[in-house]
Order: C-alpha cells, then structure tokens, then sequence
C-alpha cells in the first residue's frame, strides 16, 4: 500500500507550481471543452470535455524550458 495510486493526494495542486501563472487555461465559447497549457514547457497541452470521458494531454515542443517565463508575467 505504499505505492502513489493508493494515495488521495499524490498529483501536486497547480495552484502551488511556481512561477504563479504558468498555466494558461482556455476554453471554447460553450465553456464545454476545456485546455491547459504550460508556459513554462511551451508545447504541452492537456484537454478535457465537461460531462464526458473525453480527456488527454500531448507534448508538441523542443523539451526546452521557457527560463524567460517569469520576465514574461
């Protein structure tokens, strides 16, 4: 049982990622379908569908760190 599936709270809160505002979180007009983008790894983004099972995450980028982030906020 000491394995991380077993445990509630094993993802970090997005709120406590460091700089504050890293995460873009966009939406379309119904407000249905929803994306998370990194700007701190540009490229990354995660999606989900309200009411639906329809969810995911890709990684398009260079794997090179956005370092002029907190100058950017």
């Amino acid at each position: 049982m000491d394995e991380a599936i077993f445990y509630k709270k094993f993802l970090d809160d997005l709120q406590d990622d460091k700089p504050k505002g890293c995460w873009s979180l966009q939406k379309d007009s119904t407000g249905f379908k929803i994306a998370l983008c990194s700007l701190k790894w540009p490229g990354f983004i995660a999606y989900h569908q309200a009411c639906s099972s329809i969810f995911g995450y890709a990684y398009f980028g260079n794997g090179l760190k956005n370092f002029d982030l907190p100058f950017m906020l």
